[in-house]
């Protein structure tokens, strides 16, 4: 499997988009800028449930969108018209076929830290490059861990507590151990109500 094993009910999956939008507004900001700048295709990898496709298609841009989550496509299928869904896929962008080059390609909200294994990391890029016209752009962000967390770990933290849908609560505790062999860091969610 190319990337790490994720797999996302459809009401984690609207979570996710509540927490990320508040973690994420600068970068959205700068992708939803560099969207009304750049002439020509914009393909977002990664694309998840359109927090960001969304607004940069409202905004005129000539945005597509591919993302691994079949759950997470389909609440983006959702939230468009009918005569948009071609612009988005479910697949693996390491082995993409998309038939287009594009100006700018975002891969936003660390998706290349999903690709664990190097030569899949390798097969993403040059992927990446496949797509891209001349003059094209890729723009990519990474999570950069605190080393004393990775030392130290984390047991049990609660890193939100919050509503995810009217009347329905939702707690993420995260616990991570170090462990130079393994390195597996446990995520659990616990509903509330």
């Amino acid at each position: 499997m190319t990337f790490a094993p994720i797999f996302i009910p459809l009401k984690t999956a609207m979570f996710i988009i509540f927490v990320m939008n508040k973690a994420t507004w600068q970068l959205k900001m700068i992708f939803l800028h560099l969207s009304k700048k750049i002439s020509g295709r914009i393909l977002e990898i990664g694309v998840g449930t359109g927090r960001f496709f969304t607004e940069a298609l409202r905004a005129g841009a000539d945005i597509y969108g591919i993302d691994v989550s079949k759950s997470m496509i389909e609440i983006l299928k959702n939230k468009l018209d009918a005569s948009d869904h071609c612009r988005i896929h479910t697949g693996d962008a390491c082995t993409m076929k998309l038939n287009q080059k594009f100006r700018l390609i975002v891969a936003p909200f660390r998706v290349f830290s999903h690709i664990i294994d190097v030569t899949d990391q390798i097969k993403f890029l040059d992927n990446v490059w496949e797509h891209l016209d001349e003059e094209g752009k890729f723009i990519f962000d990474l999570f950069i861990p605190d080393p004393a967390l990775l030392h130290n770990g984390i047991d049990k933290v609660v890193d939100f507590e919050g509503e995810y849908e009217p009347g329905k609560k939702l707690r993420r505790i995260v616990s991570s151990h170090p462990d130079i062999v393994k390195a597996k860091p446990g995520k659990y969610f616990r509903r509330l109500s």
